[in-house]
């Protein structure tokens, strides 16, 4: 019978993580994964089209254990024509990330921008684009069930000005919302629950940073998200894309009482494309860097003192391969800069992750050990396993030992919680 003795599961815990970290090195990526989190970045474009350098990518897969594509699983790029998908470019990132044992997003399913031109420019009825939408989502996410942890299966659907569905007052109109109408969403989420039932799927926007009060599309969004769990809407949690200016100082405890009125909804809440960028033009002090390394730490810190957020996911890692001077007309916003050379961000970022502990033995977490304990298991890709329960923490043992028989060879990540407590976690090895 395998046994894993909690009493030794600090030791173990700390072989096993020196075992994934790459070269020795403290990376972003060891230390996240040592305290039960994802830290990510984009996979930019270039990379795709072979026309990336050369120190790209022995970077990105040693710092990072979560993925995204910037661009390879939009509408446009997977079913260029209807109902003829090219699967090519998003099934190269699933290998490199399975090669690589990081965690993969989808980005994104159901967006106004990027839908190729025969659904842009057709002629639909609400019942013949919902088939379209119905038909595109089935596709995808099935083709990648099981390959993809989570989706972003609606993308900013709400309006910046005035705050409400992105309607023809809104300047930027969706077809979406336009022939089909807000619940459009709903069934984007029940059809991509239908095609894999344990992919997470979440709700994807901008602008979530700057507060929940009214007239804000923080506030309207917890408004909706009210209506969509009361009717039983499958959704996992919400993505605060975060694309900010230096000066905007304010935003992580804003942030931070999103992702508590979130908790309250039982929803998860992951930072999706965070950047932090400086006026196009301007040239950054080194005092300058100083202070967007601070932010980026504070972004950090409350990250990993939410017990509801999981993924923090940067668009992109160095200045060399950014969208912000074509598109947002900043520059200066990544951790590492155009020459692959670590910024006082990168440090601040694996400052804020040493301030923040690994994850303890079971031992040490202060439950009761006669209290019952309900656990949920997790592979270090985040994928759910399965559950089980102990009858507190002197039970666990050979409850994870039952439990794990039938289990790959591997490290795996144990969340478990008592009845009105929060959850805590605990990395177990099977051998």
């Amino acid at each position: 019978m395998l046994r894993m003795k909690i009493a030794a599961a600090v030791a173990v815990i700390f072989a096993v993580g020196s075992q994934i970290s790459f070269a020795g090195d403290t990376t972003l990526r060891s230390l996240a994964t040592e305290r039960g989190r994802y830290v990510g970045s984009v996979m930019n474009s270039e990379w795709f089209w072979g026309s990336i350098d050369d120190a790209y990518e022995p970077i990105h897969k040693a710092q990072f254990n979560a993925v995204v594509p910037e661009n390879e699983m939009k509408f446009d790029a997977l079913e260029p024509s209807q109902n003829t998908f090219n699967y090519t470019n998003a099934d190269k990132l699933v290998a490199y990330a399975q090669a690589n044992g990081m965690r993969l997003r989808g980005h994104a399913l159901a967006w106004h921008s990027q839908v190729p031109s025969w659904v842009s420019s057709g002629t639909w009825t609400r019942e013949t684009l919902l088939a379209v939408l119905k038909n595109h989502i089935l596709n995808v996410v099935g083709h990648f069930k099981g390959e993809v942890a989570e989706w972003d299966v609606v993308n900013e659907a709400i309006c910046d000005s005035p705050v409400g569905w992105r309607t023809s007052s809104c300047g930027t109109t969706s077809i979406w919302q336009t022939v089909i109408g807000e619940d459009f969403i709903d069934s984007a989420f029940v059809w991509a629950h239908q095609a894999d039932p344990d992919a997470e799927l979440f709700y994807n926007d901008y602008s979530l940073e700057w507060g929940t009060a009214s007239g804000s599309k923080a506030g309207f969004l917890l408004t909706q998200i009210k209506k969509w769990k009361a009717a039983g809407i499958p959704i996992t949690g919400v993505g605060s894309q975060t694309h900010i200016a230096n000066t905007h100082t304010q935003t992580p405890k804003n942030l931070s009482a999103l992702a508590d009125s979130l908790n309250a909804y039982g929803l998860t809440f992951n930072i999706t494309e965070l950047d932090i960028g400086f006026t196009k033009g301007s040239t950054p002090s080194q005092s300058d860097l100083e202070a967007q390394g601070h932010l980026y730490a504070q972004f950090m810190d409350m990250f990993l003192e939410k017990t509801n957020m999981k993924v923090f996911m940067m668009w992109g890692f160095t200045d060399r391969y950014s969208w912000l001077p074509k598109y947002q007309g900043k520059d200066y916003g990544l951790i590492y800069d155009s020459n692959y050379v670590k910024k006082p961000a990168y440090d601040s970022l694996v400052a804020s992750l040493n301030r923040h502990a690994a994850l303890s033995a079971v031992a040490s977490v202060g439950f009761s050990a006669q209290v019952q304990l309900f656990c949920s298991v997790y592979d270090m890709n985040g994928k759910f396993v399965r559950n089980f329960a102990a009858a507190g923490t002197d039970a666990l043992r050979d409850a994870w030992n039952a439990n794990s028989a039938e289990l790959p060879k591997g490290l795996y990540i144990v969340r478990y919680h008592a009845v009105g407590a929060s959850p805590r976690s605990v990395r177990l090895f099977k051998d």
